[in-house]
């Protein structure tokens, strides 16, 4: 359960859509917050924003 005041833990959700990543889900990592985005969500982007998780 989340302390009050801080946001929810997100590592193994996009950080744009906050889709639930599954064990073989393909993510990239972002090269700004280092979080990982789904491959829609990343599709969105310049490819050089991106690194393959």
């Amino acid at each position: 359960k989340p302390e009050p005041g801080r946001p929810p833990c997100r590592s193994g959700t996009c950080r744009i859509c906050l889709k639930n990543f599954k064990p073989d889900d393909f993510a990239r990592i972002c090269c700004e917050c280092q979080f990982k985005v789904c491959e829609d969500c990343a599709s969105y982007s310049e490819s050089q924003d991106y690194q393959d998780a």
